[in-house]
């Protein structure tokens, strides 16, 4: 699982490290906390950011959702819910 989530962090920050970074802070157990920093492309939308290593996620079989968010002066703290996908359903 460990290795997944650290897959999917390398690919979000190399194609958004730009405009986002994301560093990972804890796993316990079902839930991994994320701090996002960077300028946020504003057009693009602050929670985009986010909510793009859900997608990221999901593509290296893990099942996400962001569960909170505490806004930063220049980033974000993200609880994300994780569990690995059925292979039935994927």
């Amino acid at each position: 699982m460990m290795k997944k989530i650290r897959k999917a962090l390398e690919e979000y920050n190399r194609y958004r490290g730009v405009e986002a970074e994301a560093k990972l802070i804890s796993i316990d157990k079902d839930v991994v906390t994320l701090e996002f920093r960077g300028s946020f492309c504003e057009t693009c939308g602050y929670y985009d950011w986010i909510e793009d290593i859900i997608y990221i996620l999901e593509e290296h079989s893990l099942k996400s959702e962001i569960i909170e968010i505490k806004e930063l002066d220049d980033g974000a703290i993200a609880k994300i819910k994780y569990k690995e996908r059925d292979e039935e359903t994927t």
